[in-house]
């Protein structure tokens, strides 16, 4: 598949030449552009038209998923939830704009499987999961600390059908640190059963691995971050109604203190076989290189 730069503008998606020349001009005015331009990333493009979520349930990764950015979907955030499909990368982003917040003040951008019996985890059902991710350094880390306060926002959750907190949620805090939490319905409330001391906010590629049995009494949890087990618990994580839906992007019910992205890779979801090959793994995807016609070196 080729690659190519493009850029979104009212809505509207800008496709180039594959071009090294060509590139460089686009990056070269884009950066002196006038406010309307969205987002410029090589390969990535966006789920959202100018009307909203393109289309209602897009298939990605060979599962159906839903979309919510703020409280709901909305027009004009194309910046919002990116594919790149060569790479099968997803790229989500949140703005200090006023669509991109919910009136109650949360913050949201990201796709859930749909609740369909094949696309979540059950209970009493051994699952793994894996992903890369890796999100730029804030622009401003005493504002988002400041607004995130003790609270830590969502980059990836398991959402019961029942709704309420995530049965599992993988987290950033206002310190940049990991966070790992449980609920259990009845029961408990986003448990804290990891923080980390080192700044994930980094710019870094990371690898998370897991194997999880979601259950209202009788749960098993076990994480894994680049490489390290942080997470060994045993115990009721999980709700009697079961079924779960795997959730990727940016959540927080506290606001942002400043723009943010996060990006994702090599995503697996709800595998009965073990991934646990992959937990020292921390290795991005690479495009392939792009050849010039004529002598077929790489440009």
């Amino acid at each position: 598949m080729s690659r190519h730069f493009f850029n979104v503008v009212g809505g509207k998606r800008l496709l180039a030449a594959e071009n090294k020349l060509f590139s460089l001009f686009v990056h070269f005015f884009l950066d002196f552009c006038s406010g309307n331009c969205y987002n410029v990333c090589m390969g990535y493009e966006s789920l959202l038209n100018s009307e909203g979520f393109l289309p209602s349930f897009p298939e990605i990764l060979g599962r159906t998923w839903s979309a919510a950015t703020a409280s709901e979907i909305r027009a004009n955030m194309p910046h919002c939830v990116m594919e790149d499909p060569e790479l099968k990368a997803l790229r989500f982003e949140i703005k200090n704009t006023s669509l991109d917040y919910s009136p109650d003040g949360r913050r949201r951008s990201e796709i859930s499987t749909v609740e369909e019996q094949d696309q979540q985890a059950h209970n009493g059902v051994a699952v793994w999961n894996s992903y890369l991710f890796r999100m730029p350094v804030w622009a401003d880390r005493v504002a988002m600390k400041n607004k995130l306060g003790s609270t830590a926002m969502c980059i990836s959750q398991l959402k019961p059908n029942s709704g309420g907190s995530p049965t599992r949620a993988h987290r950033i805090t206002g310190d940049g640190f990991f966070r790992a939490t449980t609920t259990s319905d009845p029961g408990s409330d986003n448990v804290k059963r990891y923080t980390g001391s080192v700044r994930i906010d980094d710019g870094q590629v990371h690898r998370i691995v897991e194997r999880i049995i979601p259950h209202p009494t009788a749960g098993r949890w076990e994480l894994w971050l680049d490489g390290q087990k942080i997470v060994n618990f045993s115990g009721a994580m999980g709700a009697s109604t079961g079924g779960y839906s795997p959730s990727f992007g940016i959540y927080s019910s506290s606001g942002i203190g400043c723009d943010i992205s996060i990006e994702y890779a090599d995503i697996r979801i709800l595998s009965a076989t073990s991934l646990d090959s992959l937990i020292n793994d921390r290795n991005w995807p690479v495009a392939a290189p792009v050849l010039c016609p004529a002598c077929q070196r790489p440009l």
